[in-house]
């Protein structure tokens, strides 16, 4: 079987944010895939990518509502980490990123 890929898709309010906010965590943009309604990161060595589209541009796209997050989530992350003291950097580096 050929290689399937699986690429994540959310909804944000402010893309250049969000753009910024990935840059300074260190993941590696997915050029070809970048405009001004869409920021799209790559997240992992297998070439996990999540985009990050504009909320109405989400909201045409995938034809229904943009979840209201303050009521509920689209999407949760899980990240693994070698140990507590990995876990304390990526916090550390999340606050320095403006979360």
């Amino acid at each position: 079987m050929a290689k399937l890929e699986v690429w994540a898709n959310m909804p944000v309010k402010d893309v250049e944010r969000t753009r910024d906010f990935f840059k300074k965590m260190g993941f590696k943009v997915n050029g070809p895939h970048e405009s001004a309604d869409i920021a799209s990161f790559i997240f992992s060595d297998d070439h996990f990518v999540i985009h990050f589209f504009k909320e109405d541009k989400f909201i045409q796209i995938a034809r229904n509502e943009s979840p209201d997050t303050s009521k509920t989530s689209e999407i949760m992350f899980t990240i693994a980490a070698d140990n507590k003291a990995a876990v304390d950097e990526w916090y550390d580096k999340v606050k320095q990123a403006g979360v």
